[in-house]
């Protein structure tokens, strides 16, 4: 029975701006972009399993590629986040039939305070999981038994969504059942999300 469903942010429940990719490859010339956001997104991944600090990391990129924006200037493009059109009502409808509902995201730092004071964005959820504060990213099996640990429910009752495959991948060794979705190319996605966890939901008595 399915009591606890778990939401990743980007990619469900939010949306960057469509030229997130290119806006960080327009801080350096064309011909270096590809390498340049490669060591970006690897200063990343650190400071989301909550080692280090970002802004640090990415600071220094930044005066090694002679970028000539300000590090605020940059960070807007972290920033540039929108909840996706109807999905705080169907978070809220999910809540009110009884199920518990939480976030589930790899984030470092800087982003996640984004998220959760200028979005307010964990308004919507029970409990929010961000990888900088569990210590660990999905889809490894630390993040996922950490965040059942305090959740305290069996993996059995959790369903896990996410447009990534290797975390569907990664949930589902370790006992949770995991439904991938991509709001990307959906005509209308809360209406197609709903189909998807219709399954899993019309077995369940939450509430």
């Amino acid at each position: 029975m399915i009591t606890t469903l778990l939401f990743d942010a980007d990619g469900v429940v939010q949306t960057s701006a469509k030229s997130f990719i290119s806006d960080i490859k327009s801080l350096v010339p064309a011909d270096q972009s590809d390498e340049f956001i490669q060591q970006v997104f690897a200063a990343e991944a650190p400071p989301a399993r909550g080692e280090g600090d970002f802004l640090v990391n990415l600071q220094v990129l930044l005066k090694q590629w002679q970028v000539v924006q300000s590090i605020e200037e940059v960070l807007r493009i972290w920033h540039q986040i929108e909840i996706v059109p109807g999905m705080t009502e169907l978070l809220a409808e999910l809540r009110g039939r009884g199920y518990r509902v939480c976030l589930a995201t790899n984030q470092q730092a800087n982003r996640m305070m984004h998220m959760r004071h200028s979005m307010k964005l964990d308004d919507h959820f029970d409990q929010a999981f961000y990888s900088c504060e569990i210590g660990a990213s999905k889809p490894t099996p630390e993040y996922f038994e950490k965040v059942l640990g305090r959740l305290e429910v069996e993996p059995g009752q959790v369903l896990f969504v996410d447009d990534n495959l290797g975390n569907i991948e990664g949930a589902k060794i370790c006992g949770l059942n995991a439904e991938h979705f991509c709001v990307a190319g959906k005509v209308d996605p809360i209406a197609e999300l709903s189909q998807a966890l219709k399954p899993y939901l019309e077995t369940s008595a939450a509430g």
